[in-house]
């Protein structure tokens, strides 16, 4: 019995073994060049948002001015470039200055918006590469906690705030670890 296994053993390895092979020439070669896309990062990049004021009450209106400032660009491009949308929207519009500038602003940008960019760069405004992964940046202000006054008594008083839920659950989701920060005494 031990003899029939290690003959069928045998015999199937050796017709597996003398499969149908493909021939092979010397002189052919597969090479695949793969394309490299750097990834473009902007030095000390931020992004800074402040509401505009109505002249004549300076109460808050609903856009504002996003500033975007940075230090370098690790590529050394001439320009740089955003090209940003607000979450969940399919319009996209494009900004770029010289990086010597280390600053541009964008104005008529809507308060409490959560936007998807991608950073560019390039040789000249119409010569620009963007990175192929998104970032976010927002444009929260102050407006964004919504007061939620309870009446306490006479000679006290309750006041509490909040954030709409819809706009926490995006905060969120972008950022899981913002929130949730663990606590030591």
């Amino acid at each position: 019995m031990k003899n029939f296994i290690a003959s069928l053993f045998l015999l199937t390895t050796s017709i597996l073994s003398f499969g149908a092979q493909e021939p092979t020439n010397e002189n052919d070669t597969n090479e695949v060049s793969a394309v490299v896309v750097e990834e473009i990062s902007a030095i000390d990049l931020t992004f800074g948002y402040k509401n505009r004021k109505d002249s004549l009450t300076l109460e808050l209106q609903e856009d504002g001015k996003l500033t975007i400032s940075w230090s370098g660009i690790s590529n050394g491009a001439k320009y740089i470039a955003f090209k940003y949308s607000k979450r969940g929207t399919k319009e996209w519009k494009t900004v770029s200055a010289p990086v010597s500038d280390s600053s541009l602003s964008v104005s008529g940008i809507i308060e409490n918006q959560i936007f998807k960019y991608y950073l560019g760069s390039g040789s000249g405004k119409n010569d620009l590469t963007f990175n192929e992964d998104p970032a976010y940046f927002n444009s929260f202000s102050e407006t964004i906690f919504k007061s939620n006054q309870a009446k306490g008594k006479e000679e006290s008083a309750a006041i509490t705030w909040g954030i709409k839920r819809d706009l926490l659950n995006e905060i969120v989701d972008l950022s899981p670890g913002l929130l949730c920060r663990k606590v030591q005494y």
